[in-house]
This record gives structure tokens, sequence and C-alpha cells, in this order.
């Protein structure tokens, strides 16, 4: 009788420490998941930052191609056409600012 006393004693020992183990394990698990949920949200504020920084990306490249557009336009020297009579050139009036 001694003998299973001693074993059901040694047997709720190890069924505390199976118990607090498992405390533990749970503790651990819910501290896991609330880090997984702040990654998640730091990874969903990336992604966004990237989709807006792509957004911007694209702005400034149309704006630089219309730039660049204007930039080739100015710099090609336009050709008036001949008059078909010949009259002497007329001067170049002054633009504002000048």
């Amino acid at each position: 009788m001694l003998r299973v006393e001693g074993e059901l004693d040694t047997t709720r020992a190890d069924l505390r420490d199976r118990e607090v183990k498992l405390a533990q394990a749970r503790d651990r698990t819910s501290e896991l998941e609330a880090k997984l949920a702040d990654f998640e949200d730091q990874i969903l504020r990336a992604y966004q930052k990237l989709r807006n920084d792509d957004k911007i990306v694209d702005k400034a490249k149309r704006a630089l191609a219309v730039a660049l557009t204007l930039l080739d336009d100015r710099a090609r020297p336009r050709r008036r056409p001949q008059p078909e009579h010949s009259c002497p050139p007329q001067r170049a009036r002054p633009t504002r600012g000048s």
C-alpha cells in the first residue's frame, strides 16, 4: 500500500509539473501571437507605404516626361514660314520682363 501511495504522489507531482509547463506554454503562445499580430501590422503598413511610394514615383515620372517634352520643344529652333513676297524682316518685339 505504501508503494502505491508513493507512486500516486509521484504521479501527482508529475501532473503538477506538466500543468505548470502547459501554463507556461500557453503564456508563451499568447506572447508569440501578440508579436505575430504586431508584425502583421508592420508588414501591412510597409506594403501600403510601398504602394504609396510607387504612386509618387509614377507621378514624378509623368512630370519628368512632360518637362523633358517641354525642354525638347524649346531646344528645337522653330522655322517661320518665309513670306511669298519680299519684305524687309521685321524686328522682334521685346517681351514682357525683358
